[in-house]
């Protein structure tokens, strides 16, 4: 499965003020007999990839789309293109059609102050 995903855009503060704002996944990878890993980026909010796991390559990358969609939530700041429309990142189901759909746990620790 080859599945890299980056989105570029902008978080919008109260003040209306863009700062530049690029989302990526890496591709997954086998972490062991029974894990695969793939990390997520969201960059410059983040100084190192954050990983995340699941049972199979399309699980790993259902997951981590929703460790994205969590962290876009946490920021609590839209995230647009250059003309200002929202960006949507795609449903964790497109990459793997049994994912439950719901909150990841720990994505208060992605953020590190520096």
């Amino acid at each position: 499965m080859t599945t890299r995903l980056e989105f570029k855009g902008y978080s919008v503060g109260q003040d209306n003020g863009r700062s530049p704002l690029t989302i990526t996944t890496g591709e997954p990878f086998e972490i062991d007999a029974e894990r695969f890993g793939c990390d997520l980026l969201c960059s410059p909010l983040m100084t190192k990839p954050y990983l995340v796991e699941g049972h199979c390559a399309e699980e790993a990358v259902a997951a981590t789309v929703l460790c994205a969609q969590s962290f876009l939530k946490g920021i609590g700041q839209p995230f647009v293109d250059a003309l200002g429309q929202q960006i949507e990142l795609p449903s964790p189901r497109d990459f793997d059609p049994t994912f439950p759909i719901e909150e990841p746990v720990g994505l208060d620790e992605v953020i590190e102050d520096e």
